[in-house]
């Protein structure tokens, strides 16, 4: 059923993205794991300083939440066929495997993680927007971050391990959005995120964290707390469970309802050039800027998919 896998994947103009962001909510204390429920990850400003945390919405009131104290758990309640439309040829599985999926329209049973740029503090400094940057994924398998907005909208690639380079998404001030997050292989992945931007005196102000996701039933969330983030690997290293785990993050500094993927310049701190994949959504509409870093990894998957079958057919005609 290739429609309905489709299907999954597509946001509608019913999705409930419209929500409030109080100045006065609390910072949550202790370590947590989230199965269920809304999140979004974003900047605010605390105590004077820029910092990127997750907004737990899974209590009353809402807190924000230190990303080294969260972990997201994708069970295997998650589990979608991989769409055989051409479109998602980037989910480098065959079509109808198995994949692991946080959807853009909330699924009650899976964690439903989005990113918002709405905290009053932040809104306050900021300028036109934030951007978010993947540096990296660590991680079993390949993770991707897309939207689809409508049936007829082409899913637009926002994050890929599969890039080595940094990748970024910009959003608009006082903004909410939520995307795909597809895991191919269930596991512990750990995503290297900084949240910068431009602020309104004309400087800048940046947090750098991970976010750490386990995938499937039989990955222990405590395995996604024990991980570290390790240069140049692609899979977590794993510490003492027991232990209090280290952020190993570049020390902060401090200065409605859809968003784009894009960004301004790159931080000239983190050196080298970002690849960015913009896309720009305003009411509802996506004009993808950057549609040729995915047909180009679209195409090359769909031929490497044929050659192999050609050689397969190939060994049974022998």
């Amino acid at each position: 059923m290739p429609g309905a896998a489709a299907a999954a994947f597509t946001s509608t103009s019913t999705d409930p993205l419209e929500q409030t962001v109080a100045p006065d909510e609390p910072t949550g204390q202790g370590k947590v794991v989230i199965d269920a429920g809304h999140v979004d990850m974003g900047p605010r400003v605390l105590d004077g300083v820029w910092t990127l945390q997750l907004r737990d919405d899974t209590t009353a009131p809402s807190v924000w939440r230190s990303l080294e104290d969260v972990v997201l758990d994708v069970p295997d309640t998650s589990i979608l066929p991989a769409p055989e439309d051409a479109q998602f040829d980037f989910i480098d599985v065959e079509p109808g495997s198995d994949v692991w999926v946080i959807p853009q329209t909330q699924n009650t049973a899976v964690v439903w993680a989005g990113w918002n740029s709405q905290h009053p503090s932040a809104v306050a400094v900021m300028g036109g927007g934030m951007t978010l940057r993947l540096h990296g994924v660590q991680g079993p398998g390949q993770f991707s971050l897309f939207l689809q907005n409508g049936n007829f909208d082409p899913a637009q690639l926002l994050w890929s391990s599969d890039t080595t380079e940094p990748q970024d998404v910009f959003a608009q001030a006082n903004s909410h959005v939520h995307g795909n997050w597809v895991f191919t292989e269930p596991g512990v992945y750990l995503l290297d995120v900084e949240v910068f931007a431009d602020l309104a005196d004309g400087t800048r102000a940046s947090d750098r964290q991970t976010m750490r996701i386990a995938v499937g039933d039989d990955t222990d969330p405590q395995d996604a707390f024990a991980a570290e983030v390790v240069t140049g690997t692609t899979e977590p290293t794993a510490t003492d469970p027991s232990a209090t785990s280290e952020q190993s993050a570049d020390p902060p500094t401090a200065g409605n309802d859809e968003t784009a993927a894009g960004a301004p310049s790159a931080s000239d701190s983190q050196g080298g050039a970002a690849l960015s994949v913009p896309a720009l959504i305003a009411g509802g509409a996506v004009l993808l800027i950057g549609a040729a870093v995915v047909l180009t990894m679209a195409r090359a998957r769909r031929a490497r998919r044929a050659a192999e079958a050609e050689a397969e057919a190939g060994d049974h005609r022998g």
